[in-house]
């Protein structure tokens, strides 16, 4: 599997779809390559960091009859935040409260 294909395929998942556009922002080199087994856990940190920026597609749409829709906001940043969580990486949705002592 290619490394487009394997951010297609991840993303379809959630129900979103890549552009061309989409693929050079994720900023990886040679999307035509081959994804190894060594890079599988690059590449799936890659898809977790973007994630917040694939939420500005639309919800759902419709053309000729024929409506898609993606998994619901809530649903991703849920799953978003746990994988942010078990990765450890910053979750950069999920608002919490701050408290600042004097």
């Amino acid at each position: 599997m290619t490394k487009k294909d394997y951010f297609r395929q991840r993303f379809a998942s959630l129900g979103l779809s890549l552009s061309d556009a989409d693929l050079l922002d994720l900023n990886i080199p040679d999307l035509s390559n081959e994804a190894t087994v060594d890079e599988q856990k690059k590449l799936y940190i890659t898809f977790i960091k973007f994630i917040p920026q694939m939420l500005l597609h639309p919800s759902s749409v419709s053309e000729g009859g024929t409506s898609l829709s993606r998994a619901s906001k809530d649903d991703i940043i849920a799953f978003y935040g746990s994988e942010c969580k078990r990765l450890g990486l910053k979750d950069e949705l999920t608002k919490k409260p701050r408290v600042i002592f004097i």
